[in-house]
């Protein structure tokens, strides 16, 4: 409880009733306690409700009677915040053109300059666009360097062909059919490309964890990335084997034993 003498009452934000709950869920407890603003205390009498115009960033934030703010903080201009309530039905946008209409026909500053709005939904979509264009240039990335990635496995597969021709040529001569040639080569690309992927993957995990100790930012990653990450190792080994795997299956036996 607000101990001693109190200047006035204040109605706080869910917020800042939670702060002064010690972070318990019901908000009640704050009724009662004292805020200090400057040399006034202030007791807490209720808590209200965000609105959708309200940025909020989890501080402290209340309410006082006008005429104690102007007595005890000298505000001697009007204020300069203005609290308004929508109709039912109405939108920010209409809300946006009527306030702006009104504010440039009768507001204190309207011989001065227009006035503009401006609110965190239009700051939301921008980060939202800038998201976008990275996430857009940081898959074209990934995408050319499993270009890259597969142009180099299929010319190991290619010369590992090359240089087993006589296994090869041996296995056919003991029975192997060519599916099962193609079968090998296929299954050779695909642990390696997946033996690689793991090891990126890794390497992105552990570099991730300690990009975020040391800006104290918390990373998680969902089995989902993981599942993600195998599909596209196998698929990238699948894809770069098959004309290797091709060639190694449709060599004559009859060549490969002179």
């Amino acid at each position: 409880m607000c101990p001693g003498f109190y200047t006035s009452i204040m109605v706080v934000n869910a917020a800042g009733a939670k702060k002064l709950s010690n972070d318990s869920e019901d908000l009640r407890q704050a009724l009662g306690q004292c805020v200090s603003v400057g040399e006034v205390m202030f007791r807490v009498v209720g808590v209200y409700k965000k609105n959708d115009c309200e940025f909020e960033d989890g501080s402290l934030q209340g309410i006082i009677p006008a005429g104690v703010f102007a007595h005890y903080f000298h505000q001697e201009e009007k204020p300069h915040l203005l609290t308004l309530s929508m109709a039912e039905g109405a939108t920010v946008a209409s809300l946006q053109k009527s306030v702006i209409k009104l504010l440039n026909s009768q507001g204190s500053l309207n011989l001065v300059a227009e006035y503009s709005f401006d609110n965190s939904a239009k700051w939301i979509d921008e980060g939202e666009n800038q998201f976008n264009i990275v996430t857009f240039v940081l898959t074209g990335l990934g995408a050319i360097s499993l270009v890259v990635a597969a142009i180099g496995i299929m010319n190991m597969m290619f010369i590992a062909v090359a240089e087993r021709t006589f296994e090869i040529g041996i296995r056919r001569a003991m029975g192997a059919k060519k599916r099962e040639i193609r079968q090998q080569f296929l299954l050779e690309g695909c642990l390696v490309t997946l033996i690689g992927g793991a090891i990126g993957y890794l390497l992105g995990v552990g570099l991730a964890n300690l990009f975020g100790s040391v800006i104290e930012f918390p990373i998680s990653l969902h089995l989902s990335v993981v599942l993600l990450a195998i599909g596209i190792s196998a698929l990238v080994g699948i894809s770069a084997s098959f004309l290797p795997a091709l060639k190694a299956s449709n060599k004559d036996l009859i060549q490969i034993l002179r």
